[in-house]
Formats: C-alpha cells, sequence, structure tokens
C-alpha cells in the first residue's frame, strides 16, 4: 500500500474552505487505497472569527490521533513577531511591520502571518526518522509550504505533488489594472522564491483549483475544483417567508452598494415586507448593519458575524428561497467555495453582481439560477421568484442535475489517484 503524507497548515477541528479541499482529498485517496497521514498545526476547536487563528495553542505537545480512518498529527502552533506588531495601532509599529515583511519576504519566508514551518520541520524529522512516505502532497496558500515542500524534497527525495488552491497573490487575478510599485516588488519577490522553490524539487504537474492559477504559475497543471460534499443533503421546508440568505465572508472587493441597491429597489416594489427576510451569515458581515439601519422598509433581518454550527446552518439553508452568491467582478477564475455547496443543495441562486466569467459560465452550464448585471436586474430576478413563491409557496428551478453532479467533490476527486500515477 502506498504511504501518502498530506501537509496542510488548515485542517480539522478548523473548519473552513481550505480544511474541507484537503479532508476530502484525503478521502478520496484512502478510497482509493491509499495509506494516508494528514500532519497539520493544532487549533483549539472554538475558532469562529479569522482572528482566532492566531491564538497560541494550549498544547507544546504533539496530538496525533484518527479521524474517520486516517491518520492526523496535530502540531504545536506559536505566533510569530508579526502577529504582534499588526496587533498596534501607533506608527512606530506600522513602520516596523512594512519593514519586517519586506525582510522576511526578501529572504524567502513567505506569507508570515500564517506560519508554523519551524514546527512542522522539527515534527517531521523525528516522523521521517521512523517512517517513509512514497508521496507528500502540500496545500498552498499559505506560500511558505511551497518552501516547506522543497525542505522535504531536498532531505528526504520523497515524491512531491503541490495543490494550488488560490493564487499566492490575489490582486494578480484582475482583468485590469496594474499594481502600485512597492506591491509589483513583494509579488516579484514572491514569486521568484515560490518558482526557486518549485524549480528544485523539479516539478512537472501541479493542483489547482482553477486553470488561471495554473496559467499564471506556468505549470502544467491538472485542474481539480472544490466542488459539493453528496453527503451534504438538506430537506425541503415550506417556509411562511420568502427567505434570501448569504452565507460566508464579505471581502473589501466585493461590490457590496451593489447589493444594497439591489434590495432596496425589491422591497420598493412591495406593499408589505412582513413576510420577507434576509438572512447574512458568515464573518465580516457586519457591513450588512448599515443596509439594515438604514433601509425604511421593515422587512425581517438576521446577521450574525460569525461561524455557526452547521446543523443551525442547515435549518437556514432549507427555509431559504433563494441563496445569494457575490460575484467578482472584474477578477478571473474566482470560484467561491460556498457557490458549489450551493449547487449541491439544489437551491435557486442568485449571483449578483455577476462575475462575468466562472461563476456565470457554471450557473449557464447547471442551470441552478440566475445573475444580475445591475440593481435593477437583481430587484427584478427577486419580485418573480417572490410572485412564485406567493402563489406556489416555493420556487422552482430547473436544474440541470447532470451538469450539477459533474462539480461533486467525489467527481473532481476521482482525477487524484490518476494524477499521482502518472506523474511519477
Amino acid at each position: 500500500m502506498k504511504k501518502i503524507l498530506i501537509v496542510s497548515y488548515y485542517f480539522h477541528p478548523y473548519t473552513n474552505i481550505a480544511h474541507k479541499r484537503l479532508y476530502y482529498f484525503a478521502r478520496s485517496l484512502m478510497d482509493n487505497g491509499y495509506d494516508v497521514t494528514v500532519m497539520t498545526r493544532q487549533y483549539n476547536g472554538n475558532e469562529k472569527l479569522s482572528e482566532d487563528i492566531n491564538i497560541n495553542s494550549k498544547s507544546n505537545e504533539v496530538k496525533e490521533f484518527q479521524l474517520e480512518g486516517m491518520r492526523v498529527i496535530a502540531v504545536p502552533y506559536r505566533n510569530s513577531v508579526f502577529h504582534f506588531l499588526s496587533g498596534k495601532r501607533n506608527g512606530i509599529s506600522k513602520f516596523l511591520l512594512k519593514i519586517y515583511l519586506f525582510l522576511t519576504n526578501l529572504f524567502g519566508i513567505l506569507q508570515i502571518d500564517a506560519h508554523n514551518n519551524t514546527s512542522f520541520k522539527k515534527h517531521l524529522k523525528i516522523l521521517c526518522k521512523s517512517e517513509s512516505f512514497d508521496y507528500a502532497l502540500l496545500s498552498s496558500p499559505p506560500s511558505n509550504m511551497v518552501g516547506l515542500a522543497a525542505w522535504i524534497y531536498s532531505n528526504y527525495k520523497t515524491k512531491i505533488i503541490i495543490d494550488f488552491r488560490d493564487y499566492f497573490y490575489r490582486n494578480k487575478l484582475r482583468k485590469t489594472g496594474s499594481l502600485p510599485f512597492f506591491s509589483n516588488l513583494f509579488y516579484h519577490i514572491q514569486r521568484f522564491h515560490i518558482q526557486r522553490f518549485m524549480n528544485s524539487i523539479r516539478l512537472k504537474k501541479i493542483i489547482v483549483a482553477s486553470k488561471t492559477i495554473g496559467e499564471l504559475l506556468g505549470y502544467d497543471a491538472t485542474v481539480i475544483l472544490n466542488g459539493y460534499a453528496e453527503t451534504d443533503k438538506i430537506e425541503e421546508i415550506k417556509s411562511s417567508t420568502f427567505e434570501v440568505s448569504y452565507t460566508g465572508t464579505i471581502y473589501p472587493s466585493d461590490d457590496f452598494r451593489f447589493i444594497i441597491d439591489g434590495f432596496t429597489r425589491f422591497l420598493q416594489q412591495l406593499k408589505s415586507t412582513e413576510n420577507i427576510r434576509f438572512n447574512f451569515i458568515g464573518t465580516d458581515n457586519l457591513l450588512f448593519e448599515e443596509f439594515v439601519g438604514a433601509n425604511k422598509y421593515h422587512a425581517n433581518y438576521s446577521i450574525q458575524n460569525q461561524r455557526i454550527p452547521s446543523e443551525e446552518l442547515k435549518k437556514v439553508i432549507e427555509r431559504s428561497s433563494i441563496l445569494l452568491s457575490i460575484g467578482w467582478d472584474g477578477w478571473k477564475g474566482i470560484y467561491t467555495g460556498k457557490f458549489f455547496e450551493y449547487l449541491g443543495y439544489k437551491k435557486c441562486i442568485l449571483l449578483a453582481p455577476n462575475d462575468h466569467d466562472v461563476l456565470e459560465d457554471l450557473l449557464n452550464e447547471t442551470h441552478a439560477g440566475s445573475f444580475a448585471n445591475t440593481p435593477n436586474e437583481m430587484a427584478e430576478y427577486l419580485m418573480e421568484w417572490y410572485k412564485e413563491w406567493t402563489m406556489n409557496g416555493k420556487i422552482t428551478c430547473n436544474h440541470d442535475a447532470e451538469a450539477i453532479q459533474k462539480y461533486s467533490r467525489k467527481s473532481q476527486n476521482q482525477q487524484l489517484s490518476n494524477l499521482f500515477g502518472d506523474h511519477f
């Protein structure tokens, strides 16, 4: 039986899209007869906000446990000078932080805000003295994991595959515009080191979560999308309210004004808003409070600026008539993990604003909903669905089940086992 070591900064019990991707990779490899060991950093298990993950682990000891048949080794985590300086608000600390970031990047210590390689190396030395692995799969970001992959190859000659679930410098995914001088300098320093690490491993092929990432890295790449878990099934619940739900993180690049304008124009057309409910659940969703506070239309709202238990979220999804997805217009190759989850739920999806890119293509292929190019279009779609809901008590979407099935994690991850055999 071939043995695979997966090294990932994000993993159980911290649940985010990065953890889920590697968890299902491990499951797929186990199903295909591989012996899988996962090494990750320790989490306390109660992280709800993004800053919670920067808290030092409670234990200095390695924790080893079984997770559904896979062996997990969780090594201690200690935050860095970065977190001390970034927590300060004075000008001196901000200046020192910029110098610190420049120097760490200059010497190839990348993405210091999510760095645990000192602990990984220490415990990899112990692990690899007692056993050997046929392959090592490392997940990036954080981009310092590429350097760790080079270190593993240099010391143990283990066959390496790197999964790039995101591009290391996201602003390069913009369709137009150029980076400011210092941002461009940082980008080229990081790219130099990443290419240096990858060349030292003699990589021939990589895994990417988007075709665009492979093109920017300049490597032959196998695209494995995040997909949806077929086990995440929901029941259809008849609700007394027309509910539109957004679940996930709000990013600075999201066109928040577009969403507010679209919701407002929809509410303006209604005589009564008593049976309307908007749910905004996830992290950094406090921006929606501005909309709720300023809106004179008395619809019902639920805003939760943190992760909520999966069973609680499931109930919200089951009640929802429409699931809102926010497209990154002006960017290329960005799939949001939530979009795939929405596909699996078989609910109607409203992509607003439209990304004019990969998500629009997915909607057209799967017939899973509609996309809005303007706030007026967003309001029109909501009104059409609302009228259907008032007449029938539910919304019907003519999903293409066969097309959607291609985007399950099971279907996407079938490429993994072949990749390990073909690549080497």
